[in-house]
């Protein structure tokens, strides 16, 4: 039942939250929904990948395909389907401009779907290192969020390096200015001062 229900919402090889569950099933009680999950997860119907993580793997001719702990922290914390609500941040984010190329030992994701300022929390047998957002992410925005974030955490030595400048001035191209100077009253100070330095904005929007 649970089976089929999540298949037809989500697909195969798609976490599903223990929330959306109970949401599928709004007529039936914590308990009861709890004990038919239960016995479908003993029958191999439905696997269980960590505490209030489900899904139905995928069949293939490889054999059966199952979740990754960050296909599950994508899904939480950043996006999923149309719908954008974090980034990543870290050596991830400094990775994309080219500041780095270091493999992040833990993963760091900045996100409106967190309420501290930072922990750390384990999905499956990886950990992320969680961070609430300054301001809401949406899909509008998220670009603009991205070079803020940059712009605030990057060295001055690694903001002097043409091809950092480089990378920053074509991932401008496109970006909305003026949200980009209103979203930086949301980072510290010298993030606005940045933003004229590198060439981003004028000092007129800043």
């Amino acid at each position: 039942m649970i089976k089929q229900a999540i298949v037809k919402k989500f697909g195969k090889g798609e976490a599903v939250f223990i929330e959306e569950i109970a949401d599928m099933f709004p007529e039936y009680k914590q308990a009861y929904l709890y004990r038919i999950l239960a016995r479908e997860v003993a029958a191999g119907e439905i696997i269980k990948f960590s505490p209030g993580v489900y899904y139905v793997a995928k069949n293939t001719v490889f054999g059966n395909i199952g979740i990754s702990a960050e296909r599950v922290a994508q899904k939480r914390y950043v996006m999923w389907r149309r719908q954008q609500y974090g980034i990543y941040g870290g050596l991830n984010l400094l990775n994309v401009f080219g500041v780095s190329t270091q493999v992040p030992y833990i993963t760091e994701i900045i996100t409106n779907n967190e309420s501290s300022r930072c922990r750390e929390v384990q999905i499956g047998e990886a950990k992320f290192l969680l961070r609430r957002s300054r301001c809401e992410i949406d899909k509008s925005n998220v670009k603009e969020y991205m070079l803020l974030e940059l712009l605030s955490v990057c060295g001055d030595a690694d903001l002097r390096r043409e091809e950092v400048l480089r990378a920053i001035g074509e991932y401008a191209k496109g970006l909305n200015k003026r949200r980009l100077a209103r979203m930086s009253a949301y980072f510290p100070a010298r993030t606005s001062k940045r933003l004229i330095e590198v060439g981003v904005t004028g000092r007129e929007l800043a």
